[in-house]
């Protein structure tokens, strides 16, 4: 669910992929919240689900071609499952990351990026120390046409069952007009890599948007959980649309409503060996997200 709530950030801001940037250094806020109403869950009981999360990020220009960037974000969710006792009644969680990021022009049309982050997340009442996870983000991208951006990407983490997850991506900014683009959204935090979201500008201020992405994750569970030190991982496919407004180019603010498909949650061991699994039906979501540059 959290994850679902920052990957949404990107309805406010879609990469800048090859855009010079003017300023010397950047900083940013963004801060948003999201709500899932209860989906009845197969075999009996009910599930929903509702999220926050705060980012600071600071970008700084090295010389004209090279930069570094330094993220930190803080996250708090809660599940609240209702008739559902092989699981429980409620999985209140904190999902923190920092990150750094060096990126680099290649030649004339092109660039690269290079994103180390660690990861912390697990129950609020649990043992961090055991919810950590590290990895990275790496990709390049050139124009290869005045309205096009593409290149590849990859993803490399670990997993809290001592497992390492390697998923290819694909980076695109694609002005199919003048006011419609396809791009790709940036990843924050927990969520496994970029989706896709399509723009649509209504005028210099308002904008329109759909998103979707594949979401695969996890949390430490405590010692006092169903199962305890273990695994829950809530997998889904979120579906939402967006009415966006930036009133000028260092505020930009959305609110956005879709539906959470395919859910499942899965409680599973340390070990990673899977213990409980519970499929969840279609579930609206909404929430609103605020983005300031300065």
């Amino acid at each position: 669910m959290r994850s679902a709530l920052v990957f949404c950030f990107a309805l406010l801001s879609l990469p800048a992929l090859a855009q010079e940037r003017p300023d010397l250094a950047t900083y940013e806020i963004a801060t948003g919240a999201l709500y899932q109403s209860k989906a009845d869950i197969d075999g009996g009981g009910s599930v929903s689900a509702s999220a926050g999360v705060v980012n600071f990020g600071a970008s700084f220009l090295l010389t004209r071609r090279t930069g570094i960037g330094v993220g930190v974000e803080i996250g708090r969710g809660r599940y609240e499952f209702s008739d559902v006792p092989a699981i429980g009644k409620s999985f209140d969680y904190r999902s923190d990351s920092i990150s750094l990021s060096y990126d680099f022009r290649l030649g004339d049309t092109g660039f690269g990026f290079i994103a180390p982050t660690v990861r912390w997340n697990g129950e609020i009442d649990g043992d961090m120390d055991k919810a950590m996870t590290w990895g990275m983000f790496a990709g390049a991208a050139w124009r290869v046409s005045p309205n096009l951006v593409i290149g590849p990407a990859l993803g490399i983490f670990t997993k809290l069952d001592d497992d390492v997850q390697v998923f290819p991506f694909l980076l695109v900014e694609w002005d199919i007009t003048e006011r419609l683009q396809l791009a790709t959204g940036e990843g924050l935090g927990a969520t496994q890599g970029p989706g896709l979201v399509l723009t649509y500008a209504l005028n210099d201020a308002w904008s329109v948007g759909i998103a979707g992405r594949v979401e695969n994750v996890e949390f430490r569970l405590d010692d006092d959980a169903a199962v305890p030190d273990g695994i829950a991982r809530d997998q889904s496919f979120p579906l939402v649309a967006s009415v966006g407004w930036e009133p000028n180019d260092r505020v930009r603010l959305a609110g956005f409503a879709g539906v959470q498909t395919n859910g499942r949650f899965t409680l599973s061991d340390k070990e990673g060996r899977k213990q409980v699994q519970r499929d969840y039906d279609n579930a609206p979501i909404f929430g609103a997200i605020l983005n300031i540059t300065f």
